[in-house]
């Protein structure tokens, strides 16, 4: 959760543009492949989205040892 988070305000900033008044001024491109990070970071929520799932799936269907015989 917390790499998700990190990502996220990575790409935040990364993918803020600065504005420009005229075609004069100075562009400001990021250096790094928003578009491929963004899909890396929708894969890895899926990705734990799904394990949750599963998870919350076995806490219903597995029955607890009590340790009583």
């Amino acid at each position: 959760m917390q790499k998700m988070r990190i990502m996220r305000g990575f790409l935040d900033e990364a993918s803020n543009l600065a504005p420009r008044y005229s075609k004069t001024e100075i562009r400001i491109e990021s250096t790094v492949n928003v578009r491929k990070l963004q899909k890396d970071l929708d894969a890895l929520g899926k990705e734990i989205r799904l394990t949750e799932e599963r998870l919350q799936e076995l806490n219903w269907t597995v029955e607890l040892c009590t340790g009583e015989s």
